[in-house]
């Protein structure tokens, strides 16, 4: 069991391990918590998370399937490699803070004659939980709506006290 946080302003996880006054590991549990996966067939194992009552806001842990007692065999180079599961918990609270702010909206260029056009969108979440933003870049000529953009199409949350940046494409119409 690890946890992560945000790698820089992509919105890739950063795996880390459990450092003092992490007492949320305690509260996850597996069963299995040792198993044998035989090649092409699938294992359950079931993860229990016993929230304290005094457990709030957000815990973001991931679960990193890593094989055991593997032995190389033959010459040259060995590459062993693991899965991890993130696992973003959100406990609710009457103090939580949803609070995102646009730090920054930049077009690739100054002026489009053609397209594609790309808008680069960061937000910071200045709140204490995280946040999955979705919207619509909404632009217009004059006062007629030529074209609608979706952002965070992926569905990437944004966790409390970072920055994530979106790049959002506009690939159709006429600017």
């Amino acid at each position: 069991l690890m946890k992560f946080s945000a790698y820089g302003e992509s919105g890739k996880p950063a795996l880390q391990n459990r450092e003092p006054g992490d007492d949320y590991f305690d509260w996850a549990s597996f069963s299995p918590s040792v198993f044998t996966a035989p090649t092409g067939q699938w294992q359950t194992v079931k993860m229990t998370i016993k929230i304290p009552k005094d457990g709030a806001f957000g815990y973001y842990y991931a679960v990193v399937f890593t094989p055991n007692n593997v032995k190389p065999t033959g010459k040259g180079n060995v590459l062993l490699g693991s899965t991890a599961v993130l696992v973003l918990l959100d406990v609710q609270n009457p103090h939580a803070k949803r609070s995102l702010q646009i730090v920054s909206f930049i077009a690739d260029k100054r002026f489009y004659e053609f397209l594609p056009a790309n808008f680069s969108l960061k937000l910071h979440n200045n709140g204490n939980v995280r946040l999955l933003p979705h919207g619509n870049i909404i632009i217009n000529r004059g006062s007629k709506q030529v074209a609608s953009l979706i952002v965070n199409t992926q569905q990437g949350s944004i966790l409390p006290g970072t920055n994530r940046i979106y790049n959002v494409p506009w690939n159709d119409g006429f600017p």
